[in-house]
């Protein structure tokens, strides 16, 4: 099984320095940074965003099922995106389809 990790970020918080760092610095790991250039795999901005927020979450759970297709297909150890549209468009539904997910959240700050 795919170890996933989805990071939870807000936008210019330096998630695309982080995923350069990663692909440099990880073995075995897919790392993508907004995918907006594999087709196959949905970026999950624009119409996703816009879906969630009228409640069309059937609309959402199709393109992340499209995203889990992909990730499969890849076959990676650890498949990892750094992209801020996770809270935007899928944060609570991504469990339905990476039920083993886990989360990053670089830009918080300590206590």
């Amino acid at each position: 099984m795919t170890r996933t990790i989805f990071t939870l970020t807000s936008g210019r918080s330096g998630t695309g320095f982080l995923c350069g760092l990663l692909r440099r610095n990880t073995r075995q790991c897919v790392v993508f940074h907004e995918p907006f250039f594999d087709w196959g795999n949905p970026t999950m901005f624009g119409r996703p965003i816009y879906d969630r927020c009228i409640g069309d979450v059937e609309a959402v759970r199709k393109q992340l099922l499209r995203k889990q297709q992909r990730i499969r297909r890849y076959a990676p150890h650890v498949y990892i995106e750094t992209s801020h549209a996770f809270l935007k468009s899928y944060w609570d539904l991504a469990p339905e389809f990476f039920p083993q997910m886990q989360l990053v959240a670089p830009d918080a700050q300590p206590p």
